[in-house]
């Protein structure tokens, strides 16, 4: 956690907004590789927006540590709505430049000519020169989907409950390193690329996977966690349902799994349990992290025997991470497809349809793969979209 203890405490030391601006004209031309920076939902959450804390330390930290994966040459753009507002640009820009990262300019305003979001940022490419450099555009809106000229290779999609997680931020280096090297780089890239070995049969899994995961879901139009996943003795939460006792106590729960510890309901170990206690819970946490080269594999059996035994005591199980997308979300699918004797494909569906958004995190996706396969929950091969539409056609 060095680099979170560093960014926070470059914070602390803030330049004037002068010598901020001055920096900003004298860097022109960019030179090395290029961010398009998007803020709502990626530098703070819908949570942090309600409490008015509008750009959240951990996530600036985040971004702060994907910066320092990149060149000293690397150009920051802004393409968020807050480069429109004089006063919401000086406070972002001022607030990463605390944390040791220069904004070189924003993208063009389109929006009254009918462009959208990244027609400004292909317009700004094209001004600086910049379509042959490495770049990428991190956001909460789907681009891809908006504006075909956008492709995956330039994209990193945040989520609106979230932000930039450190997965988002080893992404979108990924992305990068990619489009710079033309080569792996090194265990990001094993983190979400199939094997040679690995490829012929367990590609159109991969592929199906993703495609469940990309399928659309509005960025507020989510149902109110915890939901049910499919059994009846297993929800999926966040962290803010997990400490609401009086929604504990509605859904009649019995066992809650904490899969982000140790971000507790108190400040240590002890308070959590102490917590769950007095509403007579059972509680059991692990010190798992959302990255690209964290092992979830490695939480299944703890995980699953845990909420098995909510089950087999006629209870209800609830598990939960900071915002119930990648490793709670792992966790359900997992244990969905355990208890609920389902193929891999099903299971992920299933818990996608409850839960809106699920496993955005591209190892972990790759990681539930692998254990299916291990397993036996992999299931029929998935039908391949073109030959679904000429049976579809046939019928």
């Amino acid at each position: 956690m060095g680099w979170l203890r560093e960014a926070k405490a470059k914070l602390r030391s803030p330049p004037t907004w002068n010598e901020i601006s001055a920096g900003m004209a004298a860097k022109a031309k960019p030179e090395g590789e290029i961010v398009f920076l998007d803020v709502d939902g990626v530098l703070n959450t819908r949570a942090s927006r309600t409490d008015a804390n509008e750009i959240t330390a951990e996530l600036v930290a985040n971004f702060a540590w994907l910066c320092s994966c990149l060149s000293q040459q690397r150009t920051i753009v802004l393409s968020t709505t807050w480069r429109l507002k004089p006063g919401d640009k000086q406070l972002l820009t001022l607030t990463l430049q605390k944390a040791g990262i220069a904004v070189h300019s924003s993208t063009p305003d389109l929006s009254t000519t009918g462009g959208d979001r990244v027609d400004e940022i292909f317009a700004w490419l094209e001004e600086h020169d910049g379509l042959s450099q490495p770049w990428v555009a991190i956001d909460d809106l789907d681009l891809l989907r908006a504006n075909p000229r956008l492709d995956a290779h330039h994209f990193v999609r945040t989520h609106d409950a979230n932000g930039l997680t450190r997965a988002c931020a080893e992404q979108a280096v990924l992305q990068l390193r990619r489009q710079r090297d033309g080569a792996r780089a090194s265990a990001l890239e094993t983190a979400t690329t199939l094997s040679a070995e690995e490829e012929a049969e367990l590609a159109p899994y991969h592929t199906a996977i993703s495609e469940i995961v990309a399928r659309e879901c509005t960025t507020h139009d989510e149902p109110e966690l915890p939901v049910e996943c499919v059994l009846p003795s297993l929800l999926l939460s966040d962290k803010d349902g997990a400490r609401d006792a009086e929604t504990l106590a509605r859904l009649k729960v019995t066992h809650v799994l904490n899969a982000c510890a140790p971000d507790r309901v108190g400040a240590d170990a002890a308070a959590a349990a102490a917590f769950y206690q007095r509403l007579n819970i059972a509680y059991l946490e692990i010190e798992a992290q959302d990255s690209l080269t964290y092992d979830m594999t490695q939480h299944v059996e703890a995980g699953c025997r845990f909420l098995s035994a909510a089950a087999d005591s006629g209870g209800v199980g609830l598990v939960h991470c900071q915002a119930g997308i990648n490793r709670s979300g792992f966790l359900a699918v997992v244990h969905t497809m355990r208890r609920g004797q389902l193929p891999l494909l099903t299971a992920l569906d299933r818990c996608k349809e409850v839960r809106g958004v699920i496993l955005l995190n591209r190892a972990f996706q790759l990681q539930l793969l692998r254990y299916a396969a291990a397993n036996g929950h992999l299931g029929a091969p998935p039908i391949p979209p073109s030959t679904m539409d000429r049976v579809s056609r046939q019928s």
